[in-house]
């Protein structure tokens, strides 16, 4: 699962363990608020630098200003002065006109800067950071992805869809119970996902066997992008190994999914493990997060989240001394790295779990596939769609009246068949 699903407005669902007070796993809207928070750093920037066009303005009509002579004396006086005053005034008025130039130069360059920047998919789209879930989807289909942005759909969820996250929720609820908790602030919806993985870290340290829907974030392999994701299972298998485990649910019948589907389902998961892998190891830091997400490290908790707080002990106000609280349990943590990856399938006829696929972790394929997908967001390629011999997905597509990669490749195919009819 991830971000952004069960939420409430105002709200963010957070979990409580059953048996004791302890804050569990947590449900929270990874784009809540990010919009308008991104929107208002983009529109203070501006404001800024247009205070800058101001004040620069400002100060040269008063330079201009200061060369104005009084009249006392006489007019040959007057003039004489005047012309004098001009004369030992004007290589200053020069200088100041030229840095003044400079200085708008320089800020019209990061206005520009700026608007290029949010020209890319991935500040255009998805406001500088990615859910796992995109990765996923842009997998499957890039050209779909892309128009899912930029056409105007209405999401509809089918049965198969609500069914899934009604198995979702009721194998969550077997280890937690849900409270919500208003929140007044991204820091406040930050802090309580803290809250929630420092939780998480205890429980699998000390007492707990199983935890569930556990929040993940961090840039993957240090390569600039920021992403987040929800962790549906990890727990402790019959060899003592920590296991990441991946719940999908099959509505037609009880068959495993083709090669296509498990290669995503295995890219989901060796994400994950590369992510949870680095939060553990100390790889996160206040920096990283602070400049991808844009909080507040001053920023006052709102009660709420406070309350909460001092239920597990934890006595901050600050959302800044959460982070580094939670930056020093992330490493020093005692888990290990998860050690092996599973799909657990799941028939929504029966709501029993059929079959479990194990999935090998491939750091290098990981890696390359990243590679290959953030250049599409950092705008480096146009997007992609499928090749020939997985045109099948085309059959369920939104798109596929107007998909242009789909007319792409039909014209290229009627040209290849031409050029072999005219060989003949």
């Amino acid at each position: 699962m991830e971000l952004g699903q069960n939420l409430t407005s105002g709200n963010v669902l957070l979990t409580c363990e059953k048996r004791s007070t302890r804050l569990s796993a947590v449900k929270i809207d990874h784009a809540l608020c990010s919009n308008e928070a991104n929107s208002s750093e983009h529109t203070s920037y501006s404001k800024n630098i247009a205070s800058d066009f101001q004040c620069s303005s400002d100060s040269l009509n008063s330079g201009v200003s200061a060369i104005v002579c009084s009249s006392e004396g006489g007019i040959c006086s007057d003039v004489l002065r005047q012309n004098m005053a001009k004369s030992s005034d004007e290589p200053a008025v020069k200088r100041k006109k030229v840095d003044n130039k400079m200085e708008n130069q320089a800020d019209l360059e990061k206005v520009a800067e700026i608007q290029k920047k949010w020209e890319l998919p991935l500040w255009k789209f998805r406001r500088g950071r990615l859910c796992v879930t995109d990765i996923t989807s842009q997998s499957w289909c890039e050209q779909q992805l892309l128009y899912t942005y930029t056409l105007p759909t209405i999401p509809v969820e089918n049965k198969a869809m609500v069914k899934g996250s009604s198995l979702h929720l009721a194998r969550e609820l077997e280890v937690h119970d849900i409270v919500p908790v208003k929140v007044t602030s991204r820091e406040d919806s930050w802090a309580i996902k803290l809250l929630n993985i420092m939780d998480a870290i205890n429980g699998l340290s000390f007492d707990r066997l199983c935890i569930r829907e556990m929040p993940i974030f961090g840039d993957p392999f240090e390569m600039g992008v920021f992403m987040v994701g929800i962790i549906d299972e990890l727990k402790y298998n019959e060899s003592g190994e920590l296991q990441l485990l991946e719940f999908k649910s099959r509505s037609s019948s009880k068959t495993l999914p083709g090669k296509a589907q498990k290669l995503n389902h295995a890219l989901q998961v060796m994400l994950y493990k590369q992510m949870f892998d680095e939060l553990v190891s100390g790889k996160l830091s206040r920096e990283m997060i602070l400049g991808h997400v844009n909080l507040d490290e001053g920023k006052v908790l709102g009660s709420a989240v406070l309350d909460h707080m001092q239920k597990t002990g934890i006595h901050f106000d600050k959302f800044g001394e959460l982070l580094d609280a939670a930056l020093l349990q992330f490493q020093f943590s005692s888990l290990p790295h998860v050690d092996s990856l599973e799909i657990e399938y799941c028939f929504q006829g029966d709501c029993l779990s059929f079959a479990t696929d194990k999935v090998q972790f491939d750091s290098d394929w990981l890696r390359k596939k990243l590679d290959h997908s953030f250049l599409f967001w950092r705008g480096v390629r146009e997007a992609e769609g499928v090749d020939i011999e997985d045109a099948w997905k085309c059959q369920n597509c939104d798109f596929v009246d107007i998909c242009e990669w789909r007319k792409k490749k039909q014209q290229e195919c009627m040209e290849k068949n031409q050029i072999s009819i005219n060989k003949l």
